[in-house]
């Protein structure tokens, strides 16, 4: 026997009890066997809609995943109905609740997507810090709830599915320069790390940042928890971090650890390794100027030696018309120009005209970034002079 409404349903649960109220003698009795029977037919009316969550993508959770399921209808009749959906912070704290317009669900597997439906509104908890979700429609990395409820016309549930998803980034934030374990000839280091991958879109990523010297019988480990930052930088936007000159100087033979947070959100996304290094010399006051008629190939990892550029730069590249070119000053601030590569051989020389920005300073350090189609990041650190005979004055002091 098929029931296939609700008002069938109500119909045939007062039967029942109209039944068993004509027997007194077997009042006791029939009230568990209308209790048991009125229970199946209830859940038989529900088990009508299932709900089944399509899988959530690991690496992002957006405000309208909470709309993307199938819902199967088999009653056999068309169901007004409408949708409640949600994120929790597991099965605690709710985050926010969606409710949709009227729909009807046809006998069978209906799609739900956000296209195919229209959203009635949200309600946000106020008592749970996302100030940029309602903008966004991004959650941060972390472990979610989310749930899809299905109800009739008359607000009684039909059917539900909650999945739970772990947001995470494939891979945090990685430090790339100076090399771990690395001697550096400078006092004043090029910082430089990888962002977490992949970040969402629309998301925010910010870094802190902090070096110490590690002590005698210290780890660099035990040195980044316990000793006082020479350096503590917070809410950088760049991957890049050039130790500032005011900052206290790096001392020859001394060792050093640093460590990048990676935070979006205002919530933690990665944590890389702690990695040291070792200032040897400050190459930049110990030797003479390199020969500014050479060519520099740029480094993934800047190890404090720097180029000379009198008013071009020479730089071997290969497939050079797949470079994007930025410029930064020694304070690791953008310029905003736009430096001109040329090729001048039939190898892989070219050249880099900087006098015409008119943007540079005599005797000042900059380095240029070169970044390839594939996204691939490579740096040349060099020291400018607008001609040759400004060269010459500095070189032979």
């Amino acid at each position: 026997m098929e029931i296939k409404t609700n008002k069938e349903l109500l119909k045939r649960m007062k039967n029942i009890q109209a039944f068993f109220n004509s027997y007194d003698h077997l009042r006791l009795g029939s009230r568990a066997v209308l209790y048991i029977v009125l229970s199946c037919l209830a859940l038989t009316g529900k088990a009508q809609v299932s709900v089944q969550l399509q899988p959530i993508m690991p690496v992002q959770l957006r405000l309208t995943d909470m709309w993307r399921a199938n819902v199967m209808n088999s009653s056999g009749e068309e169901i007004n109905a409408y949708l409640k959906g949600s994120v929790s912070y597991g099965n605690t704290t709710l985050i926010v609740e969606g409710t949709s317009q009227p729909l009807v669900l046809k006998p069978g597997i209906n799609v739900i997507n956000p296209a195919s439906i229209s959203i009635r509104g949200y309600e946000f908890n106020p008592a749970v810090n996302l100030p940029n979700l309602s903008s966004t429609e991004l959650f941060p990395f972390g472990s979610y709830v989310i749930c899809l409820k299905v109800y009739n016309a008359n607000s009684s549930e039909l059917g539900a599915s909650c999945i739970e998803a772990i947001i995470k980034p494939l891979s945090p934030p990685m430090l790339l320069s100076p090399y771990n374990e690395a001697q550096v000839h400078t006092a004043y280091p090029l910082l430089i790390w990888s962002p977490p991958t992949p970040v969402p879109s629309g998301m925010q990523v910010q870094y802190d940042l902090k070096l110490v010297e590690v002590l005698s019988g210290q780890n660099p480990a035990d040195a980044i928890q316990r000793n006082f930052a020479l350096i503590q930088e917070n809410d950088l936007h760049s991957n890049l971090f050039q130790y500032p000159v005011n900052a206290v100087k790096l001392e020859p033979q001394k060792h050093y650890a640093w460590q990048v947070v990676a935070k979006g959100d205002n919530f933690l996304i990665g944590t890389t390794e702690v990695w040291s290094f070792k200032m040897v010399l400050d190459t930049m006051n110990a030797y003479k100027l390199p020969n500014p008629e050479q060519f520099y190939e740029p480094k993934i990892a800047l190890d404090g030696a720097y180029a000379v550029a009198v008013e071009v730069l020479g730089v071997i590249l290969k497939e050079a018309d797949n470079f994007k070119l930025t410029l930064y000053n020694s304070k690791h601030e953008l310029l905003k120009v736009k430096p001109e590569l040329k090729r001048i051989a039939n190898d892989s020389r070219h050249i880099v005209n900087l006098k015409e920005t008119g943007k540079l300073q005599n005797g000042e350090v900059y380095m240029l970034e070169f970044i390839s189609s594939t996204g691939e990041k490579t740096y040349i650190l060099f020291k400018y002079f607008s001609s040759i005979k400004k060269y010459k004055n500095t070189s032979s002091k």
